[in-house]
């Protein structure tokens, strides 16, 4: 059997509206359904390769308890996005950041 690629990473929420932010404005994925599962809820969002992140919200009950680093579980999913300071440093100190990579290139040239 040959994996092609991830199908889907699902990830146990305590802040679903918090989530669902930080996904969709922030990250830019694209939310697409809510299914009602019963005890729980599952958000699906599109990721760009074509596979899917779920978002598993059980209403209040998932516990965030803390852990070791060392601690056997996912330890972290890490996206490849365009232009992280853009959301880090804030608008203004990027396009200063903007201008003076500019300005460097263009002395390089």
């Amino acid at each position: 059997m040959k994996i092609s690629k991830i199908d889907h990473v699902s990830i146990n929420v305590t802040d679903i509206k918090k989530s669902l932010d930080f996904y969709g404005r922030v990250l830019g994925l694209k939310q697409q359904q809510t299914v009602d599962c019963g005890g729980f809820d599952i958000t699906y969002f599109a990721l760009p390769d074509g596979s899917r992140l779920e978002l598993f919200d059980y209403h209040v009950k998932n516990h965030n308890s803390p852990r070791e680093e060392s601690e056997v579980g996912l330890r972290h999913i890490a996206f490849r996005v365009e232009d992280v300071a853009a959301h880090e440093l804030g608008p203004a100190l990027h396009a200063l950041l903007r201008r003076q990579r500019r300005q460097t290139e263009d002395r390089q040239q």
